[in-house]
């Protein structure tokens, strides 16, 4: 009498599935992880910073009235402040603050957008305003403040410097002018 006798193992469609399946993986993997490489070398501040510039367009759209930024060098903040019109006495309302830690400094923004590069002027002296206006346009005024009245109709956009002390790091935060589209760029 014969005995059959059974191999265990596994034959070559099994484990070409197998390789095909860590490869698929693999692949996914790398893409991951080089699209985490490429956005998340900013730190948090500077993806707030990136945020606090979507906020204050989505707002200037949302309700149809102006919101600026006022960038201050001397106390390290962006103040981000939405005008009230339909109150009795029409002001600036501050909705936020974003303070920057103490190893960032900030620099002079540009009026434009700046994507290739450059060297601003670093500590920013004084303060500067971004406008963000009801139909989507972005602006720093040459005047220093903000048009309650009227649109901009020549919208130039912002790029925001900030980087350390030590200059090892930079960041850029440009804001398109006609479509108020942010972008964060962990290099100048």
């Amino acid at each position: 009498m014969r005995v059959r006798s059974r191999h265990s193992g596994f034959t070559l469609v099994e484990l070409m599935v197998v390789v095909a399946i860590v490869g698929i993986a693999g692949m996914m993997a790398a893409r991951l992880y080089s699209r985490g490489v490429r956005g998340e070398n900013a730190p948090s501040v500077a993806r707030t910073m990136m945020a606090t510039m979507m906020d204050a367009h989505h707002n200037a759209l949302t309700l149809g009235q102006p919101v600026r930024a006022t960038l201050d060098g001397t106390a390290k903040t962006v103040t981000m402040a939405q005008y009230v019109a339909n109150s009795a006495t029409p002001a600036w309302v501050p909705q936020s603050t974003l303070a920057l830690p103490s190893t960032l400094q900030l620099c002079a923004a540009y009026a434009g957008m700046q994507l290739g590069t450059v060297s601003p002027t670093c500590p920013l002296s004084g303060t500067q305003v971004i406008c963000f206006y009801g139909n989507g346009k972005v602006d720093i005024p040459s005047s220093g403040s903000c048009s309650t009245t009227t649109l901009s109709t020549s919208p130039s956009g912002a790029t925001l410097y900030f980087a350390t002390y030590a200059g090892d790091k930079k960041y850029r935060v440009v804001v398109f002018g006609l479509t108020g589209m942010v972008k964060l760029i962990d290099t100048w």
